[in-house]
């Protein structure tokens, strides 16, 4: 089925309820199921995982990871940390958080930290000076391009903070840097209506006909320190540092939905265009904060593939884990189509236990 975007404003609620099969476990189907498809839905896609494919660190939080393998020929992960020795907990994301850097010899890790990309810092003199988030990583045009989310604010105001939330871009010849960062944002909040309160969660796709569309986060501004819609936006550019302009459309929406899908990851493959969404309130999946698939020739209409999974994640011992979070979708592919799909997990609900431990799963991942 494929669906225009308007399509999908229209019908989410319908499709959510004919098409989403409903998966008990990640990285599988239902034991009576064949799990190399479902009617029109493939499945199966996210395998099991080994144990120790789990990467954290003892005195930060550790969020948003995104996987590439380097011009060395070692695989890099770039990730948001923050301590957690603070007053603000896990809320400090929003305006204590760097960009770390680990390095590993395999796809699936160990991974061993190497270095702070972006660091934080307490000045007030940049928009990005107090917090650097959700790294979005490519090599484009013989660079590698780092872009994310930054903001600034006063002492721990998670709001303000949150609400001067950006968009910027780092640049290195080679993925061990030095980095390059630019001294303004590459989408500013306020550019389109659809994102006037913030914009945040990039992702760059380089597209087949030369140019670069950045999918986002906006949220409107309703004159409430919360904002109004939050919708999964566009922005395009014939450069990967910009400008680039929003296209003041959504993507993924919901017509009776506040915040239906956040966490876009778009990549491409097979001549075509992927994206891995947190399905917030279950809308496609029928599964709260479910992470499920689409497809699409032209990043605009969108097919629904699959769901690919819940919250729960399988092993290759045969045991599974519930987890309170499943976020921040990332894939690496090989040219065969295998590759990881790295999520950020944590078995309790970090807002609420400061002393929850959160980690970067790496889990095999075929398309």
């Amino acid at each position: 089925m494929k669906l225009s975007r308007r399509e999908i404003l229209r019908k989410l609620p319908y499709i959510s309820t004919i098409l989403a099969p409903s998966f008990g476990l990640i990285g599988g189907c239902d034991r009576g199921i064949d799990c190399n498809n479902y009617g029109d839905h493939k499945c199966g896609l996210v395998l099991p995982t080994r144990l120790s494919n789990h990467y954290s660190e003892d005195e930060f939080f550790v969020w948003g990871a995104n996987l590439i393998r380097g011009d060395d020929g070692f695989f890099h992960l770039f990730y948001s940390r923050w301590r957690k020795a603070q007053t603000s907990g896990f809320y400090g994301w929003v305006s204590k958080s760097e960009i770390a850097h680990a390095v590993s010899t395999e796809p699936n890790g160990p991974f061993k930290y190497r270095d702070t990309v972006l660091a934080n810092n307490t000045s007030n003199k940049s928009w990005d000076s107090k917090c650097k988030h959700n790294p979005n990583i490519h090599f484009f045009e013989n660079k590698y391009y780092l872009y994310y989310m930054g903001t600034t604010g006063s002492g721990d105001d998670y709001w303000q903070h949150r609400n001067n939330q950006q968009i910027g871009c780092a640049v290195s010849e080679s993925i061990n840097g030095p980095w390059t960062k630019l001294e303004e944002p590459v989408l500013r909040a306020g550019a389109s209506s659809l994102g006037a309160l913030m914009v945040s969660n990039p992702s760059v796709v380089a597209t087949f006909d030369g140019r670069y569309v950045m999918f986002y986060k906006g949220v409107t501004d309703n004159g409430t320190v919360k904002g109004g819609k939050v919708s999964i936006l566009t922005a395009e550019s014939e450069s990967p540092t910009g400008p680039f302009v929003p296209i003041n459309k959504p993507v993924f929406q919901h017509t009776d939905r506040t915040f239906p899908f956040e966490d876009p990851y778009i990549f491409t493959h097979a001549a075509k265009y992927w994206a891995v969404l947190k399905d917030m309130k279950g809308v496609i999946s029928k599964r709260k904060r479910s992470l499920v698939l689409l497809s699409s020739k032209d990043t605009i209409e969108w097919d629904v593939n699959t769901t690919l999974s819940d919250r729960r994640i399988r092993y290759t011992d045969g045991s599974f884990k519930d987890f309170y979070l499943v976020e921040r979708p990332h894939v690496w592919l090989s040219n065969e189509g295998n590759g990881i799909l790295t999520c950020a997990v944590s078995k309790q609900n970090p807002w609420k236990f400061d002393d929850a431990v959160t980690s970067i799963v790496s889990i095999p991942f075929e398309l």
